[in-house]
């Protein structure tokens, strides 16, 4: 399918589509998340502790491969593990988030996950994550033919088309080429990327709302 140009949302220099690019077969096809505990890179809490005791804001339950608890990692869904998504590479992925997703605006928005290592059952433990941009950020100084400050990109990457406001996808093989050409730029947004890794299996006082689940294993059912 293709993404729907023309359509791009107005934030200067973000790829969006109005139509989606990657589907829950593309997802359900890649290994599933570890069940358990995950934390951000900053969260340096005890992890021996329960998990109500821990100074950490980045910290979530996973169950059956979906962030669980706490109520905002399950609406923000920080490991995009929720996310429509597609396998590039063994540590590559494409993630795409959409309009009912909070903050979306009606748009669907794309973002690279790598560093994704999977467990010895075949289930997913680390991944890192970045926002896809249009291109590499442009010289700083510049500016619009109206003379205002300039923020979309000068050098679009491959597979996008660059439009007042941002740019558009040119389908799947756009989405993945232009996906590449972020995580291999220098300039761009991968090197801000935000890490997620699994510590621990869940335990009964990390949730004392509910009772705990069987944990998932490393089919992908």
């Amino acid at each position: 399918m293709l993404a729907a140009v023309g359509l791009t949302a107005c934030n200067d220099d973000v790829l969006t589509t109005r139509t989606p690019v990657l589907f829950a077969a593309d997802r359900d096809a890649l290994p599933p998340a570890r069940d358990g505990v995950w934390v951000g890179d900053g969260c340096s809490a005890d992890v021996s502790l329960d998990l109500p005791a821990w100074d950490c804001d980045e910290a979530f339950i996973v169950r059956r491969g979906r962030a669980a608890h706490p109520d905002e990692a399950v609406e923000n869904d920080p490991g995009l593990m929720e996310a429509m998504r597609v396998g590039v590479a063994p540590d590559f992925q494409v993630a795409q988030t959409g309009p009912s997703d909070p903050g979306a605006d009606g748009f669907y928005s794309y973002h690279g996950v790598d560093g994704v290592r999977l467990d010895e059952s075949g289930r997913m433990i680390a991944l890192r994550r970045w926002r896809l941009k249009c291109g590499p950020p442009p010289p700083e100084g510049s500016k619009t033919e109206g003379g205002k400050p300039r923020y979309q990109t000068l050098e679009p990457y491959p597979g996008v088309v660059v439009e007042e406001g941002g740019c558009a996808a040119k389908g799947r093989a756009g989405l993945i080429a232009a996906a590449s050409a972020s995580r291999a730029d220098p300039k761009g947004n991968h090197h801000g990327a935000g890490g997620f890794r699994w510590v621990r299996e869940e335990r009964p006082g990390d949730w004392v709302e509910a009772q705990p689940v069987e944990s998932n294993t490393g089919s992908k059912g």
